[in-house]
């Protein structure tokens, strides 16, 4: 690494499991034949504080979307020695329910998100059935509420996050 640069390290967490049928992710794919998928969320340590990437989704989310092997961010963050509630900083890469559904985990965290990705969910798009499946409108009106209250950071495209950290818009999932 550079000079001031931290060594930091990246951990994946995974913080639930769910079987697809490869024919629902996977186009032009043969139907019947079924696909383990995982979700996670990432935990950045090195750096002055812990920095976590998405929030995951709580057990009842998982419960009403057939998630299975699931934990909770608390849970996951705790075994690698971090309290959830020590959190300051949250980078979200995308505001679907299975990365953001867990943000009340993070009550003294700053959530960062690329301003399009919440422009997108509270535009004329979101009213479209076919969007509406990957989020849930609570959620999407908490990270209005967050931003109220100053616990969001809207990003515009490339940003310098952190010593050798940039974060970027990369648009899609």
């Amino acid at each position: 690494m550079g000079e001031g640069v931290p060594a930091y390290e990246v951990y994946a967490l995974k913080v639930g499991e769910k079987h697809y049928d490869q024919s629902i992710l996977l186009l032009h794919q043969p139907s019947g034949v079924y696909l383990d998928v995982c979700t996670w969320m990432w935990l950045i340590l090195g750096g002055p504080e812990p920095i976590v990437v998405d929030t995951g989704f709580t057990p009842e989310r998982a419960r009403q979307k057939d998630w299975f092997n699931c934990a909770p961010a608390p849970e996951m963050l705790r075994r690698m020695g971090v309290d959830a509630r020590d959190v300051r900083r949250v980078i979200m890469t995308h505001l679907h329910w299975d990365h953001w559904n867990g943000h009340r985990y993070f009550p003294n965290a700053t959530f960062y998100i690329q301003r399009k990705e919440l422009e997108f969910w509270t535009g004329p798009a979101a009213r479209y059935r076919c969007f509406q499946q990957f989020v849930d409108p609570e959620h999407i009106a908490n990270a209005v509420r967050l931003n109220f209250e100053g616990r969001v950071v809207l990003l515009d495209g490339r940003v310098e996050f952190a010593p050798g950290m940039t974060l970027h818009w990369v648009g899609g999932h």
